[in-house]
């Protein structure tokens, strides 16, 4: 029930969102690793409480293998949020919290494509000097001046703006 739960609660949050995403549901710790072994998952929602392999140990071998899987831990235990920091989850969310699971869900995947969106790249083909490409964090984007046809791009660490031609 509560997987089900989940998986409807993500995938109306993402299509709010405009996001796409495709949500598998494992209710077997050794199998979401095989799995993630041809298919490698953004986000993982782990309950700490599963049997046989706990979330824990799912997300020992998920950070053994340095997967950068953002985790979600769910679970009723709050007090082994701790204990989850081992992990470098992204949040934690507590099953029995007064906060609906739902208002959570939403709150954390909206702080989670914040922050992936912040940590994209682009490639900016400057036009000035060099010539060269530069591969920028978005969030290193201080502003964007138009001129002519031209976009110049100033970014936090740069000495110099970098300028390309605009589309």
């Amino acid at each position: 029930y509560m997987l089900s739960k989940i998986q409807n609660i993500v995938k109306s949050e993402l299509e709010k969102q405009n996001e796409p995403a495709e949500i598998q549901i494992f209710t077997n710790g050794e199998i979401l690793l095989k799995a993630h072994e041809t298919t490698i998952f953004d986000v993982l929602f782990l309950d700490i409480e599963m049997p046989s392999m706990n979330g824990f140990d799912i997300a020992k071998k998920l950070r053994d293998s340095f997967s950068s899987s953002y985790l979600i831990f769910i679970t009723v235990h709050s007090e082994l949020v701790y204990n989850s920091l081992d992990f470098q989850p992204f949040n934690f969310i507590r099953k029995n919290d007064i906060i609906p699971i739902e208002v959570k869900i939403s709150e954390i995947l909206q702080k989670l494509l914040l922050h992936t969106r912040q940590n994209k790249k682009i490639i900016i083909e400057n036009e000035g000097k060099s010539g060269n490409k530069h591969s920028v964090f978005i969030r290193n984007i201080l502003y964007i001046e138009s001129a002519g046809h031209y976009c110049k791009f100033f970014v936090k660490g740069e000495t110099s703006f970098l300028k390309q031609r605009c589309t």
